[in-house]
């Protein structure tokens, strides 16, 4: 009998410690952050707010771009957009990945 209420009790805890872990792993998955669109590539190259050189707002953009991806693709006219908003070619080249 105790065997018995022994397994059960170690059944419970496996099951338990199964949750917490899938629990963890969906947290990180909706962590992750979404893919940049190209509103939010261009509102931050022509953002005014912040002592950012453009250098700097295109070095962070193409960093975020490496790590999150971007929802578009890089037409002639998008790129012209972007180029003509300051966009650099490391932006640009993020972009084309």
């Amino acid at each position: 009998m105790y065997q018995r209420f022994l397994s059960s009790k170690l059944t419970v805890i496996a099951l338990g410690i199964s949750l917490i872990l899938i629990t963890i792993s969906v947290q990180r998955t909706y962590a992750q952050e979404k893919p940049l669109t190209l509103a939010q590539v261009l509102t931050g190259l022509q953002a005014k707010t912040g002592d950012f050189t453009l250098a700097e707002k295109n070095q962070f953009i193409s960093q975020q771009i490496l790590s999150r991806g971007v929802t578009f693709k890089l037409t002639p006219v998008i790129e012209n957009e972007l180029k003509q908003v300051g966009a650099s070619t490391a932006v640009l080249r993020a972009i084309r990945l």
